[in-house]
């Protein structure tokens, strides 16, 4: 209830200095004709890509509550989500410079393939923690919304402070790998620590794994943009960018899948011995 009003004159804000203060030069492909701008999308591999990771979170989704995870509905649809994901590596590598990701983005050197790969595994499981831990301080302590909120802050204040303070070292000193290396180290010992926690777990527990899993969550995540462009050639800087957007977005949805499909699995484990199959199964597609 508070950011709805204060959102208004802080968009406005922000739209206002980038309206008369930002002034960016336009790309060469703005000047191309729209023929020639869809030749360069490859959109075989979009197709096969997207089709594949479809398939892997309707499998994820569908499995233990809409087909058994041993059907041949979920089977088929992660061998489906293999093999396509074959094709599309296979067709993006014989695409070359115009596939859907440049190989010579990860051959300029190996910087690019690591900072994709510790984006996917840190983004997708916090991500997966910063939806689910609101849920358990209302569920298991019975917080209102708002305390709820409240309990979150330690998580929201440390990742705010830490992309100040790591970006303001890293263009003092020039090294973003340790501050990338600390905070992936960090965010897996926070998230595996608030994995920990049970209804009468002291509050400064849950507090201090919030600080620490946010800190490390925000130099891994934000300073791998930074990273990112510093890496690679000018040309290649949007793809870039783009690229890493894309394997950030991707890790969420997967991992948020993942995190779903365990809860129902956990939940219709502990409910079997309560009530009918029929109501756990009812229950589960509302979740």
């Amino acid at each position: 209830m508070v950011s709805s009003p204060l959102s208004l004159p802080i968009g406005g804000a922000s739209a206002a200095i980038f309206f008369f203060l930002v002034h960016l030069k336009p790309a060469p492909t703005e000047l191309q004709l729209t023929g020639e701008k869809l030749k360069t999308i490859d959109g075989p591999g979009l197709v096969l890509f997207a089709a594949s990771i479809t398939m892997l979170l309707l499998a994820l989704q569908w499995g233990g509550v809409e087909f058994a995870w041993s059907s041949s509905v979920i089977i088929g649809l992660f061998v489906g989500f293999s093999v396509v994901l074959v094709l599309a590596v296979g067709w993006i590598i014989h695409r070359g410079d115009s596939g859907l990701i440049p190989p010579r983005m990860f051959t300029a050197n190996r910087n690019p393939a690591l900072l994709c790969a510790a984006a996917f595994f840190v983004n997708g499981p916090f991500q997966t923690i910063i939806y689910w831990l609101p849920v358990w301080f209302q569920g298991v302590l019975q917080n209102s919304p708002t305390a709820s909120g409240v309990n979150f802050f330690p998580t929201v204040i440390a990742d705010v402070l830490a992309a100040f303070i790591g970006s303001a070292l890293v263009s003092q000193l020039g090294w973003w790998n340790p501050f990338v290396i600390l905070g992936s180290i960090t965010v897996s010992i926070g998230g595996s620590l608030l994995t920990t926690i049970y209804p009468d777990v002291p509050g400064d527990h849950w507090i201090g794994y919030q600080i620490q899993g946010g800190v490390g969550y925000s130099l891994s995540s934000n300073l791998s943009h930074l990273a990112m462009q510093t890496s690679l050639p000018q040309d290649l800087v949007p793809l870039g960018a783009s690229t890493l957007l894309s394997v950030i977005s991707t890790s969420c949805a997967i991992f948020m899948a993942i995190g779903q499909a365990v809860f129902q699995q956990r939940l219709r484990s502990n409910l079997d011995p309560l009530i009918s199959q029929d109501s756990v199964t009812t229950l589960l597609t509302r979740v």
